[in-house]
């Protein structure tokens, strides 16, 4: 009888905690990757109307939409050895999030990640607020930095790395 009650309440814990990241995703729901075109065909258009005007922007397909309300806060984080799409999906995932979402509305003030600064392969360390971090990520590969103070650095080689690499120069 125990386990029953067990599993019963087990289910539903889960369907509390589902209904809630769904909740949470609807209202987050500009958050992860663009689809539809690249800017040389047109782009992926959105149509801002929470600023009091109605303005089209374009974005790119793959670029990646962080939803402002996700960098409101000055807390700090710390991303060691990650690629930039890693560091992006983990702070998507902070929110319920991930870059498995496509964006489907877009409001002002969210941040875009440019194609190249998002799929990057290098691994990076940052340290910073999340806006910082995203700054730093879009300009890592040449897209706008709009706000400074993240610490970025190139993860250090292991000891059995540098080994390797030494034996293959050889």
């Amino acid at each position: 009888m125990t386990g029953q009650i067990t599993y019963k309440f087990s289910e539903i814990i889960n369907k509390i905690r589902q209904k809630n990241r769904e909740s949470r995703k609807l209202e987050l729901e500009r958050g992860g990757v663009v689809g539809g075109q690249p800017h040389s065909r047109g782009g992926t258009p959105f149509v801002l109307r929470d600023n009091g005007r109605r303005v089209v922007i374009e974005e790119e397909k793959n670029e990646v939409n962080i939803p402002r309300e996700i960098v409101e806060s000055n807390k700090e984080y710390e991303f060691r050895d990650k690629k930039n799409y890693e560091v992006l999906n983990e702070i998507l995932n902070l929110h319920g999030l991930s870059l498995n979402d496509e964006v489907t509305e877009v409001k002002a003030g969210d941040i875009i990640i440019s194609v190249k600064s998002a799929w990057d392969n290098a691994k990076r360390n940052y340290k910073g607020t999340l806006k910082q971090i995203l700054s730093e990520l879009n300009a890592s590969r040449g897209g706008n930095r709009f706000e400074r103070g993240a610490i970025i650095s190139t993860p250090k080689k292991s000891l059995e790395q540098e080994k390797l690499s030494d034996f293959y120069k050889k």
